[in-house]
């Protein structure tokens, strides 16, 4: 499961490379050119917001489901280090989205290499925050929502084989 996760994150931040280069090269416009680029400013600025204001509010509920059953299922099956690894991820992201357009905001009165570089990280992070996010919205909807009756553990000893299935549902 932390493979696969870790191999998709590759896959996202080459995607995110591959549109930044594209952007340098001048293959892809730079923002600035783009007519109305402000106002994708401004929604690109409220989106982050709103999602680091969700985290914020997840990570509290979170916290009161610590004893919960499906943490209890995290540690059985060790994919605490996956869920851990999957919010940074996106937390960290947000926060960089968010900047990061606070930043053109100004940098767009001052067009230069420095700021053409800007832009082109700033999509490549706009592409990863997209995956980032629905990644982890989608595991926090899981933890909260968990009603798989085949997740229960029981006293019993499961083996290794119906544990790896349950792992192998588990990362759907």
């Amino acid at each position: 499961m932390k493979n696969k996760t870790i191999l998709l994150s590759i896959i996202v931040y080459l995607l995110g490379v591959v549109l930044m280069i594209l952007t340098i090269c001048n293959v892809i416009p730079y923002c600035y050119k783009i007519k109305g680029f402000n106002k994708v400013l401004e929604s690109v600025i409220n989106f982050s917001a709103i999602i680091i204001g969700f985290y914020s509010a997840m990570y509290g509920v979170l916290l009161t489901l610590k004893n919960s059953d499906i943490f209890k299922k995290f540690k059985f099956y060790g994919a605490e280090s996956t869920v851990k690894f999957q919010l940074y991820e996106s937390l960290i992201c947000s926060f960089f989205v968010l900047v990061s357009s606070i930043m053109m905001q100004v940098l767009e009165n001052y067009i230069n290499i420095i700021t053409n570089i800007v832009s082109s990280l700033w999509i490549g992070a706009i592409l990863i925050l997209m995956f980032s996010t629905f990644r982890s919205i989608s595991l926090l909807l899981r933890i909260m929502f968990n009603h798989d009756e085949r997740l229960k553990i029981e006293n019993d000893v499961i083996d290794n084989t119906k544990r790896q299935d349950i792992i192998d549902n588990f990362k759907k």
